[in-house]
C-alpha cells in the first residue's frame, strides 16, 4: 500500500513536469524509500496541510435467527483535509477542515437481521456525499475555540473513549437522540455553531446550536450538498460539562473521563400517546471512562491494562420511541503477549423503548426493547492496517418481539495514512 501510494505520487509529478524519465527515477527512489509517502503527507502536516485517508471495509454474516440467514459487504472511504491557517496565511489560532464520504456496499441489517438500531457504524446509503465543513478560531491560547460550518453532534457529545473500539453504530451516538429527533450524525451533518471553553486543564463545557432538519440521506440529501437554514426547521442545541483528569506524572496512559450533557429541539413533537403535537423535546445523558487495571510497563505513550465506560440517558416518554438507553463495557489493551496496541473489548447496550410506540404500524407490540451484546478484538498489525473481527448477539431485533434473537459475526479492516 505504501508503496502503491508513494509510486502514484511519482508518476503524477513526472507528468506535470513533462519527464518521464524523472517519474521513473522517482520509481526508483520509492524502491530505496518505501516510508517516502508517509514522509511527504507529514511535510506537508509541518506545512499546515494536514490530509488523512481511511478506509474501513467489512464482511458481517447473520448466523441465526434474524428474519433470514446471509452476509455482505460493506465499506466507507473518508478522506479529509485540515488546513493550519497560522501556518499558512497567519491567521493565528484558525483551521479550516473539509471532509467526504462514500459509503458502499450492502449492511446485513435491512436485509437480515431488522434490528431496530444499525449493526454497523459505517452503514449508510450509498453515494458519494459531502461531509464537515467548517472554520474554527481559537482564543486565549487556545482554551475557547468557536466552530462554525457543516457539524455532525456523535464527534463531540456523548462520547467515550472506549466505547469509539466498538462496531454497532449504538455504541458511538447519542442513545435518544438517534430514532427521537432528526439529528446531524453520521453520515448526515448540518449547519450550526459549536462553541468550547476549558475552564482548567481537566474541566471544559461545550455547547452547540444547529439546525435540526439535515435532510434524509437517502431521499433529498443523498449527497451531503442541502446547505442553508430554513425558517420551517427547528433548533437543536446540545450541553455538555466534563472532567477529564490528568494523571500524576502521566500515570499509566489509561484515559479517565467523566461527562454530564442534555439535548433541546425547538422543532413540535408529536406526542405519541394522545396523536397530539408539543413544543420542544429534549434528553438528558451523563458518561462515564474509568481505568479499572494497569498493566505492568503501562506508560503515557504506550498505556496497557483494563478500561471500563458507562453511558445512560432518558428523554420524555410521550413524545420519544427511545425513554431509557444504558450502555457498558470494558477495553484491555495489550491482553496477548507481544501485541501490545491490541484491544480486546465487549459491551451490552439496553434501550428501552416508550410505552405508547407502535413499531408495527398498528400490529401489537409484544416488547418495547432492544439489547446489544458485541465482543470484538482490534489487532493493530501495522500503524496504517488493522483487522478487526466481531461477534454481535442482538436481543429482540427491532423491538416487535416477534424476531428471533440474531447472532452475527464478521470481519473489519482499516487502513489509514
Amino acid at each position: 500500500m505504501n508503496r502503491l501510494a508513494a509510486l502514484m505520487v511519482s508518476l503524477l509529478l513526472g507528468w506535470s513536469s513533462g519527464h518521464a524519465q524523472d517519474a521513473v527515477s522517482a520509481e526508483k527512489a520509492v524502491e530505496q524509500a518505501p516510508e517516502s509517502f508517509e514522509a511527504g503527507i507529514k511535510a506537508l502536516g509541518d506545512k499546515g496541510a494536514q490530509f488523512q485517508f481511511n478506509y474501513s471495509g467489512e464482511a458481517f454474516t447473520n448466523l441465526s435467527g434474524g428474519v433470514s440467514r446471509g452476509g455482505d459487504y460493506d465499506g466507507l472511504l473518508k478522506i479529509s483535509l485540515s488546513l493550519d491557517l497560522g501556518k499558512l496565511v497567519r491567521w493565528n489560532g484558525a483551521t479550516l477542515f473539509a471532509s467526504m464520504l462514500y459509503p458502499h456496499g450492502n449492511g446485513i441489517s435491512d436485509h437480515y437481521v431488522h434490528d431496530y438500531n444499525i449493526l454497523s457504524n459505517i452503514d449508510a446509503y450509498d453515494s458519494v456525499r459531502f461531509s464537515e465543513a467548517w472554520l474554527q478560531q481559537t482564543f486565549f491560547d487556545g482554551r475557547f475555540s468557536i466552530r462554525a460550518g457543516e457539524l455532525v453532534t456523535d464527534n463531540d457529545f456523548f462520547v467515550t473513549t472506549n466505547g469509539a473500539l466498538f462496531v454497532n453504530s449504538i455504541f458511538a451516538v447519542i442513545g435518544p437522540v438517534l430514532h427521537n429527533v432528526v439529528s446531524p450524525i453520521y453520515p448526515l451533518a448540518s449547519e450550526g455553531v459549536r462553541l468550547h471553553y476549558d475552564i482548567t486543564p481537566t474541566l471544559y463545557v461545550q455547547a452547540l446550536a444547529m439546525d435540526d432538519n439535515p435532510g434524509l440521506q437517502n431521499i433529498d440529501d443523498k449527497h451531503g450538498t442541502q446547505f442553508g437554514l430554513n425558517r420551517s426547521h427547528g433548533m437543536l442545541s446540545f450541553y455538555e460539562a466534563g472532567y477529564i483528569p490528568t494523571p500524576p506524572g502521566g500515570g499509566s496512559g489509561l484515559q479517565a473521563g467523566y461527562k454530564l450533557g442534555g439535548f433541546f429541539d425547538s422543532q413540535y413533537h408529536p406526542d405519541i400517546a394522545n396523536a397530539s403535537s408539543s413544543h420542544g423535546d429534549c434528553g438528558f445523558y451523563a458518561v462515564a471512562d474509568q481505568p479499572l487495571y494497569a498493566a505492568p510497563g503501562s506508560t503515557k505513550d504506550s498505556p496497557r491494562g483494563l478500561s471500563g465506560f458507562a453511558r445512560v440517558s432518558y428523554a420524555p416518554d410521550q413524545r420519544n420511541p427511545v425513554v431509557y438507553y444504558f450502555d457498558t463495557g470494558f477495553n484491555y489493551t495489550g491482553l496477548l503477549p507481544g501485541r501490545p496496541k491490541d484491544i480486546f473489548g465487549a459491551a451490552f447496550s439496553f434501550q428501552r423503548l416508550g410505552t405508547d410506540v407502535d413499531l408495527a404500524s398498528g400490529a401489537p407490540v409484544l416488547s418495547h426493547h432492544e439489547h446489544v451484546l458485541e465482543v470484538t478484538y482490534l489487532a493493530n498489525l501495522t500503524d496504517w492496517f488493522s483487522l478487526q473481527p466481531d461477534f454481535q448477539y442482538i436481543i429482540n431485533p427491532g423491538g416487535f418481539g416477534d424476531t428471533p434473537d440474531a447472532a452475527v459475526a464478521g470481519i473489519r479492516f482499516n487502513v489509514t495514512f
